[in-house]
């Protein structure tokens, strides 16, 4: 970011499993690890989608607040990135022709691409569990994988590796 601060996509499903989380107490602990890093480290900062033309709101808040609204310690930890100034909003990159390739190579939920646009606004870095990114290796989504960190350069990390990060 332009301000010295490292601007992340945090996915949904990390928000998931850090408050939801009933995939093993491990990934429940790494996620949790992942948000109270954000609120912790001056230097990160949560990036979403500013508003397009038409729509109102942002697209990626609306599916956290899908899943996790209402719940006090979810609206606590947000209403903390907005007072600190640890949320902003980014144009997202939206392009056709990207779009098209992501699901070719078989990034299907239409609905993670703004993940993938508002990324590719920011600092490029993706933080999730989703295994549609092939985080975690798998075979089936390496040419996902690929595509968005040789490609378009990003980074993708998994709750476990983005904690291992020494410096962003």
């Amino acid at each position: 970011m332009q301000d010295g601060r490292f601007g992340i996509v945090i996915d949904t499903n990390i928000w998931d499993n850090a408050f939801l989380g009933d995939n093993g107490e491990k990934l429940k602990g790494d996620c949790k690890k992942v948000i109270l890093k954000f609120t912790s480290d001056n230097q990160l900062v949560m990036v979403v989608d500013s508003p397009l033309p038409g729509n109102v709101g942002s697209r990626i808040l609306k599916e956290y607040r899908h899943h996790l609204g209402g719940r006090p310690d979810f609206e606590r930890i947000l209403i903390g990135f907005y007072d600190n100034r640890k949320l902003i909003q980014v144009p997202p990159v939206m392009d056709d022709n990207l779009k098209k390739e992501l699901l070719r190579r078989g990034f299907h939920e239409v609905e993670d691409h703004i993940f993938v646009f508002t990324a590719l606004a920011a600092d490029k870095m993706i933080v999730t569990e989703d295994s549609d990114y092939g985080v975690h290796g798998e075979i089936e989504k390496e040419a996902v994988y690929d595509y968005m960190t040789i490609d378009k350069g990003m980074t993708l990390k998994n709750s476990e590796e983005f904690l291992q990060c020494e410096a962003l």
